[in-house]
């Protein structure tokens, strides 16, 4: 018996001491992938001025060159390890490190940090959050499970019914509600445009561009699964990505068509009874504050994400015009009754600007609501809107740069004022009739007493 103990005991200590190994070797593995994937873009320049390099580095893998370049370049400043990559990078040292100047002097970058956009260049660390999938799960039961391996788990202030916030290191890959799709791991900032649009149960929905999915999935959620969502996405990477998202998260009422949502019809009879349309359009993403789950697409490329910022001015007029097209071809649906408009970026010319686009454009047939009034951060004040939109700031806010809009039909807006004026009036008239007949009785009354005196008398 002394002997099992002293086994049970030894073998506790190393369950421990790999347990603890395993731990820093996932932080320090998750530190380097985070870091490579800020300079990924700035390596391919790198590679591009390189012609030998370029040539060596053909039959190796990209996502190795990645990793050991960033080392080399720009972390450690060393090659860990060896191998024949090792000997392709030294071979090729003095031309590499030469682009590397090449690219600080023409970016007039004094550091390697200056190299990269600014939005990548924020080193804030945001809370982790959890979207609790409705459609499987509780919110109650994933909190008490995730407090025993997350005791920090807290429910979020301004969502407290769906969404649940961690430490910014928690590590979730291999938790089986993430794996089941009871839980998604989506930013606050994130959630807010579904929350805004707000489906009702057995509507019928577009999301514009739909994958990776979580939007989709989170307006399901919020419609209980019925009804139906039409979900855009035109690239076929993507939209395989989309599927996945659905099949996981359990939902069942979603349409995930391979297609450009501006090559939609708006007059196509099954698009009919669409009512909701959610519109959450390429953007700079110059919001995100550079965690991994933000600096990789779904379909594990890197591509939009961290571009540098030449041309800038030109880039944001294109997606400033791609964005503006989208809410214009939405607007064409003839049954629609309700937009929101997202952006990660923290642009005006991508935020206010396409929004008093889209008013003007459609003649102030469409009004802005004022969403979510307890939000302390609305739009810029030089905009008579700004005060119905919602804008939040990482440094601030403690969630990704987002800016959310949401548009209503003006006739809409209308009619249920005309509703709630009949009913003020109707009820209204209702406690007139009450009164009067309350002051008719009293006089009833008031007569028969003196009657009843005076025969007395």
């Amino acid at each position: 018996d002394k002997n099992d103990n002293i086994n049970n005991n030894n073998q506790d200590k190393n369950d421990n001491i790999n347990n603890n190994n395993n731990s820093k070797t996932t932080k320090s593995v998750f530190a380097l992938v985070s870091e490579t994937l800020k300079f990924c873009s700035i390596i391919d320049q790198v590679i591009e001025l390189t012609p030998t390099a370029k040539k060596d580095f053909l039959n190796v893998s990209k996502y190795l060159i990645y990793i050991v370049l960033y080392d080399f370049l720009f972390g450690k400043k060393q090659i860990s390890g060896g191998g024949i990559l090792k000997k392709k990078i030294l071979n090729n040292k003095t031309q590499l490190l030469s682009s590397v100047v090449r690219l600080k002097i023409k970016a007039k970058a004094r550091t390697d940090l200056e190299l990269l956009p600014l939005h990548l260049r924020n080193t804030i660390k945001l809370p982790k959050y959890i979207r609790v999938n409705s459609i499987k799960i509780d919110i109650d039961t994933v909190f008490t499970s995730l407090q025993q391996s997350f005791p920090e788990a807290q429910y979020d202030e301004l969502f407290p019914n769906f969404l649940i916030t961690l430490p910014n290191d928690s590590d979730l890959h291999e938790n089986k509600l993430i794996l089941n799709g009871s839980i998604v791991i989506q930013d606050k900032a994130s959630c807010i445009p579904a929350v805004v649009l707000n489906p009702s149960q057995n509507s019928f929905v577009i999301d514009t561009c739909a994958a990776p999915g979580n939007k989709t999935s989170h307006l399901a959620a919020i419609m209980n699964n019925t009804g139906r969502i039409f979900a855009f996405e035109k690239d076929s990477k993507r939209v395989i990505i989309l599927r996945k998202t659905i099949q996981r998260t359990g939902v069942t009422n979603v349409i995930a068509l391979h297609q450009s949502f501006l090559d939609s019809d708006p007059n196509d009879p099954k698009f009919h009874q669409v009512e909701f349309i959610l519109v959450d359009p390429s953007c700079s993403g110059s919001g995100i504050v550079g965690r991994i789950e933000d600096l990789i697409n779904e379909d594990g490329s890197s591509e939009e994400i961290n571009q540098p910022e030449a041309n800038e001015d030109q880039r944001l007029t294109n997606l400033s015009a791609f964005q503006i097209s989208v809410l214009l071809h939405a607007c064409k649906f003839p049954n629609v009754k309700r937009i929101s408009y997202s952006t990660c970026s923290i642009h005006e010319q991508e935020n206010e600007m396409v929004v008093e686009k889209l008013l003007k454009q459609t003649n102030n047939k469409w009004k802005l609501e004022k969403i979510i009034p307890n939000w302390h951060r609305r739009g810029l004040d030089k905009y008579s809107f700004g005060k119905d939109c919602i804008r939040t700031i990482p440094n601030e806010d403690n969630t990704t740069g987002f800016f959310v809009a949401c548009f209503v039909k003006a006739d809409q807006i209308n009619l249920n004022q005309n509703l709630q004026s009949k009913s003020k009036s109707k009820s209204q008239s209702q406690s007139q009739s009450q009164s009067q007949s309350k002051s008719q009785s009293k006089s009833q009354s008031k007569s028969q007493s003196k009657s009843q005196s005076k025969s007395q008398s």
